[in-house]
C-alpha cells in the first residue's frame, strides 16, 4: 500500500510538473515576423504574422502611429496568426506594432515586443488618380496594377485612384547596365514578371521577375538578336517562362511599285523563346519559319524608309498566351491583323485568324473585323479576349473583344459572342489591353487616351479612370491584392513539454489537426506532406482554400507500442511555388507503430469539378490499388443527405457524378470512408 501511495505521488508531482512548465510557457508571449522591426515598406497594403502560443484562443494586434500607443489606429483579435491590413496607412509616415495571446481561459500573455516600421515617401512623378465608382456593388473590389510608360515607375491604385505599392523600375542588372522595366504579369508568388527594355543602352530586352519589395529575383539571357524580349512575358506551368523576341532577317522587298530605290532589307519577325529557371533555352518557334512572306504590309514598309529606321518591321507581335488544357499558344501578331494558334508539342500553326491577306493562310475568322490587336488571352469559358485596337477602321475604333472559336470535326468557326466599342476619342491605336475579370466584368486600358474602364457583361459603364490624366499605361491588371500567396498553418493540438513543442495524446487515438489559413488575395491549392523521422509513413496530398478562408485537415492515427524519441513534420506549399514551403515538426512522447497508422492509405479526392456548381459534380478518387470505399455528401449541419454508394470496390482513379438538382443552393462536404475508416472530405458549393 505504501509503494503504491508513493508512485501516485510521484505520477501527481511529474503531471503537475508538466502543468507548471506549460502554463510557464503559456504565459511565454508571441514573436512578431513581420513587418520587421525598423521596415521600410514601398506598400500600404501590410501583411502582419506573428508566432503561435500554445492554448491561445485568440491574437490581439494594436498598431499606433507612436511607441506608447497612445494613438491607437487599429485595435483588433485574430484567431490565426496572419492579417493583411488595409485601407489604414498613409505614405511617408511611422508606425509602431504589438501583439498578445488571448488564452482559452480568458487570461492574456504579455505584449510583444514593439516592432516600427515606415512607408516609404510616394515619388513626384505619382500621385492620387481620379476614378469615378459608379455601381459599387458591381465594381470588381480589388487593386489596379499599372505601369506608368516613360517614367521609370509601376505602380497600384485602389478603386478611389489612391497609390498603395510602387516600384521604381529603373533597376540595376547583372551587366551594370539599368534598365526600365514594362510590367506583364503579378504571379501568384507575388512576384512582378515583365520585360526589361534594352535599347536605351542599345542593348537587347531582357525578361526579368521582382518581388513586390522591389528586389530582382530573376533575370532572362542577354545574349539575344535584334531588340530581345519586347511586349509580352508569361510563366508556365512548368516553371519555365516564355517570352516574344525578336528576329532580324535581311530578305528582297516585295514586289510592288514603290517610290524608291532599294532592293533588300533588314525583316524583323519575332520568335517565342521558352527558358527554364537557370535562363537556358528549352523552346523556341520562330515565325520566318511559318509564316508567308507574301503577307507583308505596304505601308509599314513605306514608313520604314521614309523614317529611315533600317528595318521593316514585319510582325511586331505583341501577346502571347499558354492554354495548358489543349497544351496550344496563342499569338497576337499586330501588323498582320492576324491571331495565331501554335500546337506547342510540334510548333505546327492549328489555325490563323483576322483580315484574309495574300497568302491564304487565315482560315477563320475574316468578318471579325479586328486590326492591329493587343491583348490576346483564352478565358475561363474558353472564349478568347483581345483589345481589337482598330487601326485599319477610319475613324479609328477600338473595342474589348470576346470571340468563340468552335473547333469541331465539321470545320473551323469563329464568332463575335461580345463586344464593348470604345467612343473614338477615346480608342486607342497603340497598346491597350483588355481583361475578364472574376466577377464576369471585363477591364478596358486605353492607353493612347489614358482610360482604364470597368464594364458589366451588358456593357455597363461600373467603374473608370477619368481620361486624359498625365499618365499613360500599357497594361491595367486589376487583381484582388498585392499578396496572393501569403498563409499560416495553425497547430491547435501542441503543448510544450521539457521546453520541446510536443504532440500530447491519450490512450491508443490520436487526432492530429492542421489548420490552413490563407490570407491570401487569390484561391489557393496547397501541396502537404505529414512523415515521422524514423521512416515509419509518409503521406502526401493537396487541400483547395478559398480565399481569405481556412481549412482543417485531420489525421488520425492509432498508437499500440511505446517508443521514444519520434517526431512528426507537417510541410505544405501552394501549388507550384514549392520555394514558399512552411515546414512544422513536433515530438510526441510515445512513437508511433510501423502498422498501427492509419493514414499511410495511398487514397485522396484529387478533384471535385465544377466547384462552385448548379447541377452535377464530378468527383475524382485516386485509391490506388483495389479498396473498398463508401462515398457520400452531408450537408454543413454534419447530417448525411445522400448515401452514394457503400462499401464498393474501386481500383485506381474513380470519377462519379452526382446529381444534384433535388438539393437547395449551399455548402456541403463529399465524404469518402474506406472500410478501415479512414476519412476524407472535400468542400463542395452549390450554387442555383
Amino acid at each position: 500500500m505504501g509503494l503504491f501511495f508513493y508512485v501516485i505521488l510521484i505520477m501527481f508531482i511529474t503531471r503537475n510538473i508538466i502543468y507548471i512548465v506549460f502554463i510557464a510557457f503559456c504565459m511565454s508571449k508571441p514573436l512578431l515576423l513581420s513587418p520587421h522591426n525598423q521596415d521600410t515598406l514601398n506598400y500600404l497594403y501590410i501583411p502582419f504574422e506573428w508566432t503561435q502560443t500554445p492554448a491561445t484562443q485568440n491574437y490581439q494586434i494594436q498598431i499606433s502611429n507612436n511607441s506608447d500607443f497612445e494613438d491607437i489606429i487599429f485595435d483588433e483579435y485574430n484567431p490565426y496568426l496572419l492579417e493583411v491590413i488595409e485601407n489604414i496607412f498613409e505614405w511617408d509616415s511611422e508606425y509602431h506594432w504589438r501583439c498578445r495571446s488571448i488564452f482559452n481561459d480568458g487570461t492574456s500573455s504579455e505584449w510583444s515586443d514593439i516592432s516600427m516600421f515606415n512607408t516609404n515617401s510616394l515619388p513626384d512623378v505619382l500621385f492620387n488618380v481620379n476614378t469615378i465608382i459608379y455601381e459599387p456593388d458591381l465594381v470588381y473590389d480589388g487593386i489596379t496594377i499599372l505601369d506608368q510608360l516613360w517614367s521609370g515607375h509601376i505602380f497600384a491604385i485602389d478603386l478611389e485612384g489612391k497609390p498603395v505599392w510602387y516600384i521604381n523600375s529603373k533597376t540595376l542588372f547583372d551587366n551594370g547596365l539599368e534598365y526600365g522595366l514594362g510590367f506583364t504579369q503579378l504571379l501568384n508568388n507575388g512576384n512582378i514578371l515583365g520585360y526589361a527594355d534594352g535599347r536605351s543602352n542599345n542593348v537587347p530586352g531582357r525578361a526579368y521577375e521582382m518581388t513586390i519589395a522591389n528586389e530582382l529575383v530573376w533575370q532572362g539571357p542577354p545574349n539575344l538578336e535584334g531588340i530581345g524580349v519586347h511586349h509580352d512575358v508569361i510563366r508556365l506551368p512548368n516553371g519555365n517562362t516564355m517570352a516574344l523576341a525578336s528576329k532580324d532577317t535581311l530578305l528582297p522587298l516585295p514586289d510592288a511599285d514603290w517610290p524608291f530605290q532599294v532592293d533588300s532589307m533588314i525583316w524583323r519577325g519575332d520568335r517565342i523563346v521558352e527558358w527554364d529557371s537557370q535562363g537556358s533555352q528549352v523552346w523556341s518557334w520562330n515565325c520566318f519559319d511559318h509564316f508567308s512572306l507574301d503577307d507583308w504590309n505596304y505601308s509599314q514598309i513605306l514608313h520604314t524608309i521614309e523614317f529611315g529606321s533600317g528595318f521593316y518591321d514585319w510582325t511586331h507581335s505583341n501577346a502571347i498566351w499558354f492554354d495548358p488544357i489543349d497544351n496550344s499558344i496563342l499569338l497576337s501578331v499586330r501588323y498582320l491583323s492576324r491571331i495565331t494558334k501554335i500546337d506547342y508539342s510540334t510548333g505546327n500553326i492549328i489555325w490563323n485568324m483576322g483580315r484574309q491577306i495574300e497568302s491564304g493562310d487565315v482560315e477563320i475568322g475574316n468578318d471579325l473585323g479586328f486590326s492591329y490587336q493587343h491583348a490576346v488571352k483564352v478565358l475561363d469559358n474558353r472564349n478568347i479576349m483581345i483589345y481589337d485596337n482598330g487601326n485599319e477602321d477610319l475613324p479609328i475604333t477600338s473595342r474589348g473583344l470576346e470571340i468563340f472559336v468552335d473547333e469541331s470535326e465539321e470545320g473551323i468557326q469563329a464568332e463575335t459572342v461580345w463586344e464593348y466599342e470604345l467612343p473614338n476619342d477615346l480608342s486607342s491605336p497603340m497598346m491597350s489591353d483588355c481583361d475578364r475579370l472574376p466577377n464576369g466584368n471585363s477591364l478596358l486600358t486605353s492607353t493612347a487616351s489614358k482610360y482604364l474602364l470597368e464594364v458589366t457583361s451588358d456593357s455597363e459603364k461600373v467603374w473608370e479612370v477619368i481620361p486624359g490624366q498625365n499618365f499613360s499605361t500599357y497594361r491595367g491588371e486589376r487583381v484582388a491584392g498585392l499578396f496572393p500567396q501569403i498563409f499560416s498553418v495553425l497547430e491547435p493540438d501542441f503543448i510544450i513539454l521539457d521546453s520541446t513543442k510536443t504532440i500530447q495524446y491519450e490512450g491508443q487515438e490520436m487526432r492530429l489537426r492542421y489548420i490552413i489559413n490563407n490570407g491570401g488575395s487569390e484561391n489557393q491549392r496547397y501541396i502537404y506532406t505529414i512523415e515521422d523521422l524514423n521512416g515509419w509513413f509518409y503521406y502526401q496530398g493537396n487541400v483547395d482554400v478559398e480565399s481569405v478562408s481556412q481549412d482543417t485537415l485531420f489525421f488520425d492515427a492509432l498508437f499500440n507500442d511505446v517508443f521514444d524519441n519520434n517526431i512528426i513534420t507537417f510541410t505544405i506549399y501552394p501549388e507550384g511555388y514549392e520555394e514558399l514551403k512552411k515546414t512544422y515538426s513536433s515530438s510526441i512522447d510515445q512513437e508511433l507503430s510501423n502498422n498501427t497508422i492509419s493514414f499511410l492509405e495511398d487514397f485522396t479526392i484529387i478533384s471535385a469539378y465544377p466547384n462552385p456548381f448548379n447541377s452535377n459534380i464530378n468527383i475524382t478518387l485516386d485509391v490506388g490499388n483495389n479498396k473498398i470505399l463508401s462515398l457520400g455528401i452531408i450537408d454543413i449541419s454534419g447530417r448525411e443527405i445522400e448515401n452514394l454508394f457503400l462499401n464498393k470496390e474501386i481500383n485506381q482513379n474513380y470519377i462519379y457524378n452526382w446529381d444534384a438538382s433535388l438539393q437547395s443552393t449551399g455548402i456541403y462536404f463529399v465524404r469518402a470512408e474506406l472500410k478501415d475508416n479512414l476519412i476524407l472530405t472535400k468542400k463542395i458549393i452549390l450554387l442555383r
